[in-house]
């Protein structure tokens, strides 16, 4: 089997277990949460030694965790860290062969305040890292020690506070974590592939999940909600991934964003609800993505909107895609969401839109501007 085909083989993998769930519970509810925490231990385990395992915590040997890190081999292995705070003034760096995990949102990772630089990140990002285990952690950026966005709607972050940063990284999961309070991104990867985000919660960052020139990606069972701005998640160039079982609140610009030629990606069963701008967006020469089963509620938030799309689904130059069994619904008093799907221009080809369901749209169910769009309702 090549690397490739072991790639897909587990993300179908990953899809064969969400069948049996479907059907018990809603995406945000107490059932879905432990589908998400079951999600998580089905996961095969990474290729990191449990030896040497060094602790650390008030009373361990290592007091602080980049020194823990210093000390482990270059074979790898796992840190334990304690309960407890832990502010750091630079960048922990995670390197090849290595696990970081705490003992839940009580063991907090966090940057003192006014350092520009990403909380988490890996150690190498000119020659990559691999085989990266993050979990069971809070990491906290320093945003607010940074002073708050303009008022309106913000554009800008610092693209140096980030929670996780992975650049070049080959085989990573990030786990049950609780990021909150970062310049930017909650976690960005860039030129990567294998990586599995999964049920973490995200809250209050600038930005949200980010992701460019990557491949074979997984974002399942996470709670986002925002602060200022962000899509959770922004797919830039990124292909061959799956999306599913999200929760995701109150995104400053879109819900949910596959931009500039990503492909090939599988987006179901998430919940998107309250976004400013549309709940999902597909762009940029998208194509060959399947959108379907997805809930996208109350979206088209932002009053004075500049870019034109408040609507369910919008499609601006993207083909090929199926957008099947989804449910575009506007239950508030004075409803924004304007079509429950939108495409917006003769450069969407070839789109297949079938089964799926409408309420509450203050100008109609679908408006279709492109070439070729097989309806199917």
């Amino acid at each position: 089997m090549t690397a490739s085909h072991a790639r897909h083989h587990v993300l179908w993998l990953v899809v064969g277990f969400l069948v049996g769930f479907a059907a018990r519970a809603e995406v945000g509810d107490a059932a879905w949460e432990k589908e998400g925490r079951e999600y998580v231990a089905q996961l095969p385990p990474l290729a990191i030694p449990d030896q040497p395992t060094l602790k650390v915590g008030p009373k361990e040997q290592y007091q602080d965790v980049a020194t823990a890190i210093a000390a482990l081999p270059a074979e790898g292995g796992t840190i334990r860290i304690a309960q407890g705070a832990y502010e750091i003034k630079e960048s922990l760096r995670v390197p090849s062969h290595v696990a970081l995990i705490g003992e839940g949102p009580e063991t907090r990772i966090q940057m003192k305040e006014r350092v520009l630089a990403h909380v988490i990140t890996n150690a190498d990002h000119a020659k990559g890292n691999q085989q990266i285990l993050i979990r069971d952690l809070a990491v906290v950026g320093n945003l607010d020690s940074q002073g708050k966005p303009p008022v309106g709607h913000p554009t800008q972050g610092n693209d140096n506070c980030r929670g996780i940063y992975l650049d070049r990284v080959t085989k990573a999961y990030v786990l049950n974590c609780f990021i909150t309070e970062t310049g930017t991104n909650s976690l960005r990867a860039d030129n990567s592939q294998d990586v599995v985000v999964a049920n973490n919660a995200e809250k209050h960052c600038f930005h949200c999940l980010n992701f460019t020139n990557c491949k074979a990606i997984v974002v399942a069972y996470n709670r986002v909600v925002r602060k200022w701005s962000g899509e959770a998640p922004y797919f830039n160039n990124t292909c061959d991934s799956q999306v599913f079982r999200n929760c995701v609140e109150g995104m400053g610009m879109d819900g949910m964003a596959f931009d500039f030629q990503s492909s090939r990606n599988n987006i179901h069963d998430n919940m998107v609800v309250a976004s400013a701008l549309s709940g999902i967006l597909l762009c940029g020469n998208a194509g060959d993505n399947k959108v379907r089963d997805n809930t996208i509620k109350s979206s088209g938030r932002y009053k004075k909107n500049p870019q034109d799309r408040v609507d369910g689904i919008y499609l601006r130059d993207a083909s090929r895609n199926t957008i099947a069994g989804n449910r575009c619904v506007d239950d508030q008093p004075t409803p924004t969401q304007r079509y429950g799907i939108y495409i917006s221009n003769a450069a969407c080809q070839d789109n297949i839109v079938s089964g799926n369901t409408f309420s509450g749209n203050t100008a109609g169910e679908i408006k279709d501007l492109g070439a070729n769009t097989r309806l199917q309702e």
